[in-house]
């Protein structure tokens, strides 16, 4: 049985993987959603651990469109409009958010854009 990149990942993450999608189904249960189960939440990706941050995207609705992110000096492009979010501390953001906030140190973000990098080539 050989694991995924990503399985090995949220293996990685252990218990904290619980806590991020009861985080992220709390997020979205404030914003009116409340059909959804912590079953129905599916991280895809897995950025990584940067400092109290994990960059992680879920499985969610998004418009079939390019779309740009710029941190810093580095221009993230997505295929959809489903950009990756930052858990910290039990809060969700989205990334340009936690990226305001200063969640990230400069080596931070160059090594969220190489992973980035990685896992669309």
């Amino acid at each position: 049985n050989i694991l995924t990149q990503l399985e090995v990942n949220l293996e990685d993450l252990g218990d904290k993987i619980v806590e991020i999608k009861k985080d992220y189904l709390n997020n979205l249960i404030s914003k009116g959603e409340n059909n959804l189960t912590i079953d129905d939440i599916q991280i895809v990706e897995l950025y990584g651990i940067f400092g109290d941050s994990v960059v992680f995207k879920v499985q969610r609705g998004a418009w079939e469109v390019f779309s740009t992110l710029t941190l810093g000096e580095y221009i993230f492009v997505f295929s959809n409009t489903n950009t990756p979010l930052v858990w910290n501390n039990g809060n969700i953001y989205e990334l340009e958010e936690a990226f305001g906030a200063n969640f990230f140190t400069d080596e931070d973000i160059m090594n969220l854009y190489n992973t980035f990098k990685r896992s669309i080539d």
